[in-house]
């Protein structure tokens, strides 16, 4: 193998003498590289927390009344939910002609299918429960709340559209969250979820954004898991309605 001339790797007087500038001007370019990013970072999250409302309407945001109606191939779900966030929640659904209740209050909780007696949800099924509580398009949001470490990727091309691609925690599973860098709200994420008792791949598409009291929500999401795919669409809203606690009750046997 040549090697190079002695010369060609001797220190000149001018890089001896400077050397240190050289140092300083290479470590603080790197130190500037890395500080831009984390606060790129920063920046994202701000920007999306402000497009979603502001930190000061998600903070009041303590409770909210919703009716969806989830399209799936061969049935259509319509659901009412009640939910006062970190506490309670009960959802009324109409599934292939049963009414079902499912009602979550604190470690606790219940479904009623039809006249049947109500049963107690198992606490392995009511983690499950609880954490698809969260409003969609809030995921970002809830983790930089929560102080879950938030990473930039970078930019992504997915569907056609350029997006900030951030990974996070969502709902206690690793996740991609992707940001549209003009309205810096969440396009859709994809990652782990748990369903049916297991934990799967899942990727979620949102659309049609419009205001939910003092945020802005998206009113339609499209799921595509397990090969199956499924459209939610949030058809009305009403952010901290008045909750009559005894919804959330048992009903007695």
């Amino acid at each position: 193998m040549a090697s190079l001339p002695t010369a060609a790797v001797q220190p000149t007087n001018f890089m001896k003498k400077h050397l240190f500038t050289l140092a300083a001007v290479l470590t603080g370019s790197v130190l500037l590289s890395v500080g831009t990013y984390a606060q790129t970072v920063s920046e994202i999250v701000s920007k999306h927390i402000a497009a979603l409302g502001g930190q000061d309407a998600l903070k009041a945001f303590k409770s909210a009344k919703y009716t969806q109606s989830t399209i799936a191939p061969g049935q259509t779900i319509d659901a009412t939910a009640t939910v006062i966030f970190d506490k309670a929640a009960r959802i009324n659904m109409n599934m292939m002609g049963n009414d079902i209740t499912v009602v979550t209050k604190g470690e606790t909780g219940w479904v009623k299918q039809g006249s049947d007696a109500p049963r107690d949800i198992p606490a392995a099924q009511l983690k499950i429960v609880t954490d698809n509580m969260m409003l969609p398009g809030l995921e970002l949001a809830t983790a930089s709340a929560k102080g879950e470490k938030i990473d930039l990727k970078g930019k992504e091309t997915v569907d056609g559209q350029s997006v900030y691609a951030l990974t996070t925690t969502v709902q206690g599973q690793p996740a991609t969250v992707y940001i549209d860098p003009t309205t810096y709200l969440i396009t859709g994420r994809k990652g782990k979820v748990s369903a049916m008792g297991q934990t799967i791949d899942a990727s979620i598409a949102y659309d049609d954004y419009r205001k939910a009291g003092a945020l802005t929500l998206p009113y339609r999401a499209k799921t595509e898991a397990m090969g199956q795919a499924a459209t939610v669409k949030l058809t009305a809203f009403e952010a901290n309605p008045s909750v009559d606690e005894s919804i959330f009750e048992k009903p007695k046997q």
